[in-house]
């Protein structure tokens, strides 16, 4: 018993979530997946859209936070028509406010990926607080 919880102890700590250093999901895997399946319906909550996928910029865990910087595209893989999210979102990018890159921050808790902050078109570096906020190491979010 004592070897099985030792073992279990060493599979942890060799997973991203335990690492202290930057973990970059690959393509296909199952941890990339798991995360931008529970990114997917915070965003399209938070903006009113179907039927999305994602073009990733970056995705990173670290310390049992993922980041990711993305920009939503429809099911064809053109970008999203936002005149179809809510009014508040339609006429941001009406006046030309909202940008195509979206930022969220994820944190693993209880078995599953949850949100912890994510920011819809922003068009200045909204999510640069983050690392100091959430007292997370700034190489998370590929700041040097």
């Amino acid at each position: 018993m004592r070897m099985l919880a030792l073992s279990t102890l060493g599979l942890l700590a060799c997973t991203s979530l335990a690492q202290d250093k930057v973990v970059i999901p690959k393509s296909g895997s199952k941890e990339r997946k798991a995360i931008l399946d529970a990114l997917r319906p915070i965003f399209c909550k938070e903006t009113g859209l179907k039927n999305i996928k994602f073009s990733i910029q970056r995705i990173a865990v670290q310390q049992g936070h993922a980041f990711i910087n993305f920009m939503p595209l429809d099911v064809s893989g053109k970008p999203v028509d936002w005149s179809k999210a809510t009014k508040e979102y339609a006429d941001l990018r009406k006046q030309g406010i909202l940008d195509d890159y979206s930022q969220a921050l994820l944190e693993f808790k209880k078995g599953k990926w949850v949100k912890k902050d994510i920011v819809i078109g922003p068009t200045d570096l909204a999510w640069s607080e983050w690392p100091t906020k959430y007292k997370l190491p700034r190489s998370l979010f590929g700041m040097n």
